[in-house]
C-alpha cells in the first residue's frame, strides 16, 4: 500500500468565523445549505458548529476589534438567493461554452476529413450523422431530452 507523503490540509477557521456563521444560519429565513453554500463550507460543518454554539463550547470573543479590521455586514437572505442564482447561470454558461467548443472542434475535423470530397449527402442528414444532427444529440444529452425550453426548440428547428 502506497504511503502518503503530503496528507491533505485541514482549513482550521477562526472562533468568531464560526460564531458569525452560526448567527447568520440562525436568523429567520435562510437554510443552513444557503449560509454554508455562500460562505464555501460543507453543510454537516456548520450543523456541528450550530450544535456547539448550542452547547456553549463555541462562544464569541466578547472584544471589539479597531481600525482596519472592519466587520463585514452578513448577506441577507436575498443576497443569498441572488447568488445562488448567479451560479446557477454561470453553471449554464460554462455548459454552453463547452457545447460551443465541441461543435468547434467537431466543425474543425469535418472540415479535415471534407478537403478532398464533399460528405454531406442526404444519407448523412437522413441517417443523423449531419452537423444538426449532432447538435442536437449534444443539447439532449446535456439537458436532456424533455428539458428544452421552447426557445431551443425554435432555434435548432430553424436549421
Amino acid at each position: 500500500m502506497p504511503r502518503y507523503n503530503n496528507p491533505r490540509k485541514t482549513w482550521q477557521y477562526s472562533t468568531n468565523f464560526k460564531v458569525k456563521a452560526v448567527e447568520l444560519s440562525c436568523q429567520e429565513g435562510i437554510q443552513v445549505q444557503q449560509v454554508a453554500a455562500g460562505l464555501d463550507i460543507h453543510p454537516m460543518m456548520l450543523s456541528r458548529w450550530r450544535k456547539g454554539y448550542r452547547e456553549g463550547k463555541i462562544k464569541p470573543d466578547g472584544r471589539k476589534r479597531v481600525g482596519a479590521m472592519k466587520e463585514k455586514k452578513a448577506p441577507s437572505a436575498e443576497e443569498l438567493k441572488e447568488l445562488d442564482k448567479l451560479k446557477r447561470e454561470n453553471a449554464r454558461l460554462q455548459k454552453e461554452n463547452d457545447l460551443l467548443k465541441k461543435w468547434q472542434r467537431y466543425l474543425s475535423d469535418r472540415h479535415q476529413s471534407d478537403l478532398d470530397s464533399s460528405r454531406n449527402t442526404d444519407e448523412d442528414w437522413a441517417s443523423g450523422t449531419s452537423a444538426i444532427g449532432w447538435v442536437c444529440r449534444e443539447v439532449a444529452t446535456m439537458r436532456g431530452a424533455s428539458g428544452r425550453s421552447h426557445n431551443e426548440s425554435e432555434m435548432i428547428g430553424a436549421y
